[in-house]
């Protein structure tokens, strides 16, 4: 077993590809649970101690050192490339090489990465990145004079919400909602209040307008907004009628 972790010690300063197939190997092995471990000729047994001592050894796996096996041509190749990277830098105005940096780029690289990986130093994955929401931090700033523009994820044009991803499901929603504000405007909140024919007239001409307005630009409808539409659609129809809220809609 000592030579096994002093092989594996070792592939991890050199051969990755080694050193998780050692780890694979080790996986397939059935052992006890322990309730101690020994790091540094000390005892850790409270779980707290177990866990530090764990970050402790990876942590001295993965920070470089220089053994008898270590590659020095590869360090020295490593190195030359980098003096080289920051000599360029330094004629280009501390830009790298090849020209600045565009938003455009890093969204690609951000949208390109791998999910389902391990986290760095950090303590955030790949989702973290991808997930957190629209340029976060990544905004661009116009200036219009003196003054600085910031750039907006939605405006509303002659009444209609626009979103910076131009989907129709968020376009949908939007006229879902304003449906139900104009329904309840004009038949009360709670217990239909006027005649249900009357009320279908005033959701025919009031109503419904007011949801379609705009609907040319639902470009490229999945199913789940037909399902929204009908839902908002079956809902008003209940009400009209004085149904409760939970009463089937395909009967």
């Amino acid at each position: 077993m000592d030579n096994t972790y002093r092989e594996i010690d070792e592939a991890a300063e050199c051969d990755v590809r080694l050193f998780w197939r050692l780890i694979s190997r080790q996986k397939n092995r059935k052992t006890n649970q322990i309730s101690e471990i020994l790091h540094h000729n000390r005892k850790c047994k409270s779980p707290e101690d177990i866990s530090n001592a764990f970050a402790d050894f990876y942590a001295d796996v993965y920070t470089p050192t220089e053994n008898s096996k270590f590659d020095n041509d590869f360090k020295v190749h490593v190195t030359e490339f980098v003096d080289r990277t920051l000599e360029s830098c330094a004629t280009n105005n501390g830009l790298l090489p090849g020209g600045e940096i565009t938003l455009y780029e890093i969204e690609t690289v951000v949208r390109n990465l791998k999910l389902r990986k391990a986290p760095g130093y950090d303590k955030l994955q790949n989702e973290h990145v991808r997930y957190s929401g629209y340029r976060t931090e990544l905004d661009l700033v116009f200036n219009l004079g003196d003054k600085s523009v910031n750039i907006s994820t939605e405006t509303k044009h002659l009444g209609i919400l626009r979103t910076v991803d131009l989907s129709p499901s968020t376009d949908i929603q939007h006229s879902c909602r304003k449906g139900r504000n104009a329904y309840f405007a004009i038949a009360g909140t709670g217990s239909c209040l006027l005649n249900p024919l009357t009320v279908c007239g005033l959701y025919n001409k009031i109503v419904i307008p007011a949801v379609l307005y705009g609907c040319e630009l639902w470009n490229g409808i999945k199913p789940k907004d037909l399902r929204c539409l009908e839902t908002f659609q079956h809902f008003i129809v209940k009400h009209i009628q004085g149904f409760p809220k939970r009463t089937r809609s395909d009967m």
